[in-house]
């Protein structure tokens, strides 16, 4: 396996890329790791950083659409020769002019918080019970001018919220709270999975999702060790 990350230079991720680039130097032997600073003017050949008989992971933090629809074209052309998996960052599958053809065919994978699947039966009926009640359709938290790649809707989130905890406390009683990082359970839009901050503080939700588009144009969840 090789990794190889991307950054865009002529954007403003390169925190990101940075903060990338320092954790996959703790894990992964530089041997296995090449990490590249691109612009959309003068993008490098993927046969330069690609290597042949190996799994390609090819990551890229980049959000300009532009950058990511040319980067996305390139490995595409050479996924007939190379094995490549490629991660990005939940933003793409909001992107306009994005083929989403690429991103199957590379097996995109991204992780979000919230993501809701419209094939699942618990989502279907709380759909159908919503708009039997309220004729009208679930609301979306959006962003200033566009949705955010982490949108989640209210309706959602507040059931999810509701049943999590008031089935907590049904399981362990009035003092639910400190059995949170013991207590899993389906949700909706977006588990839950409480870890404490430390011996003086409370809880939070390090509860993430990875979603891999399938050559078969499936959007699939993964199962993530937690």
């Amino acid at each position: 396996m090789h990794v190889t990350l991307i950054g865009n230079s002529s954007e403003s991720d390169q925190t990101v890329y940075n903060a990338y680039l320092n954790r996959l130097r703790t894990v992964i032997d530089n041997s296995a790791l090449t990490a590249l600073q691109m612009r959309a003017d003068n993008l490098q050949p993927p046969g330069t950083y690609l290597k042949r008989g190996q799994m390609n992971i090819v990551i890229i933090p980049a959000t300009n659409e532009a950058f990511v629809n040319l980067i996305t074209g390139q490995l595409n052309a050479s996924a007939n020769s190379h094995q490549i998996n490629l991660y990005g960052p939940a933003s793409w599958t909001k992107f306009v002019n994005l083929d989403m053809e690429y991103l199957h065919t590379l097996e995109f994978r991204y992780s979000t918080a919230f993501y809701i699947d419209y094939d699942n039966s618990p989502v279907q009926n709380f759909l159908r019970q919503y708009r039997n009640t309220y004729h009208t359709e679930p609301t979306m938290l959006t962003g200033i001018g566009a949705i955010s790649p982490n949108a989640y809707q209210f309706a959602f989130l507040g059931y999810d919220v509701a049943f999590f905890f008031a089935s907590a406390m049904k399981k362990y009683g009035k003092g639910f709270g400190r059995c949170l990082p013991y207590f899993r359970m389906p949700m909706l839009q977006s588990d839950f999975l409480f870890e404490k901050i430390d011996a003086f503080g409370g809880f939070r939700n390090v509860n993430y999702d990875i979603y891999r588009y399938g050559k078969d144009y499936s959007i699939t969840k993964e199962i993530v060790e937690n």
